[in-house]
């Protein structure tokens, strides 16, 4: 006999791992990568400048940033009117007014990256236009 005889266990464990995958929705790596980023990640300025905290379990520090957006026509970056609270938990990480940079929100948002110095298009920007609290 060449063949294998699938026996009512094995029969069963299939049926069950069918209906397992069945539910799973899989997408493409495109589609997923820009449904994460969209919502909970922004690009950023630093307005004012932001230190960094003493200790990563200690007082993080606090930044307004104003929020960019990409022109998809000219594919280049705008400032936006909207103003969000960034907060710092990394002992690595200070800026001066008017750095690039990119938060995540998880509670709150967390700035996690800041461009190695300050843009002078975009130093001095008012801090106050929308200050939102929010999340995505």
């Amino acid at each position: 006999m060449s063949g294998s005889i699938l026996g009512p266990n094995a029969i069963r464990q299939l049926r069950e791992d069918h209906k397992k995958l069945s539910r799973v929705r899989i997408t493409s790596g495109k589609e997923s990568r820009a449904k994460q980023f969209s919502p909970q990640r922004k690009r950023v300025v630093i307005i004012g400048g932001i230190s960094a905290p003493t200790a990563v379990l200690g007082t993080p520090t606090t930044c307004v940033c104003a929020v960019l957006r990409l022109n998809v026509a000219t594919g280049l970056l705008e400032v936006t009117d909207e103003r969000i609270t960034a907060t710092n938990f990394t002992k690595g990480l200070s800026a001066v007014d008017g750095t690039y940079g990119k938060v995540e929100f998880d509670g709150v948002w967390e700035l996690y990256w800041v461009d190695c110095s300050a843009s002078s298009d975009v130093t001095g920007l008012n801090p106050t236009p929308e200050v939102g609290e929010g999340g995505p």
